[in-house]
């Protein structure tokens, strides 16, 4: 007694991800899901044909990709990769401060963790006048100069300029 086969060939999971059918027969379908991190290359679903074939071709799961972040003005980026899980680390120059986290991580929706990182000149902030004299400067960032004068009549005590660190 000959036996013939009635359905379509059983499915294996695939690599990084797996599949669930509903059975062998003409109109079950098959799913399949990948691992956090991988995305299908395909169709999530294929079904039995009457010809007992699928459909269409097994997918596979491809590690997530993130597009290649940018080095902020002012600053650096250091990349070991743009694939799920890979980081990115930002620096600034100096005389700038990062404005958001100093690393990023490509998550599983192919996206950085952060979307924007940006550095942001270092400011000292404003300066009071000393009592019986005043203070002369044009910015108050990173690397600008104020100068200190007294009233005639007073002496300077201390430096009479100071630099923006």
């Amino acid at each position: 007694m000959l036996l013939f086969h009635t359905g379509c060939p059983a499915l294996q999971n695939i690599l990084h991800g797996n599949v669930n059918s509903s059975g062998l027969n003409n109109g079950d379908t098959a799913s399949y899901a990948c691992e956090l991190g991988y995305t299908l290359s395909s169709s999530v679903t294929r079904f039995c044909t009457i010809n007992r074939t699928w459909n269409s071709s097994e997918p596979s799961c491809d590690l997530t990709t993130c597009s290649s972040p940018l080095a902020p003005v002012n600053g650096a980026l250091q990349l070991n990769g743009s694939s799920f899980g890979d980081r990115a680390i930002y620096s600034c120059n100096v005389g700038y401060f990062l404005s958001s986290s100093y690393s990023d991580t490509c998550n599983a929706s192919g996206q950085w963790d952060t979307p924007v990182t940006t550095c942001t000149l270092h400011n000292c902030g404003n300066l009071s006048n000393p009592p019986n004299g005043l203070i002369n400067f044009s910015a108050t960032t990173y690397g600008a100069i104020a100068n200190y004068f007294c009233d005639v009549g007073y002496n300077l005590n201390g430096s009479k300029s100071s630099t923006c660190n």
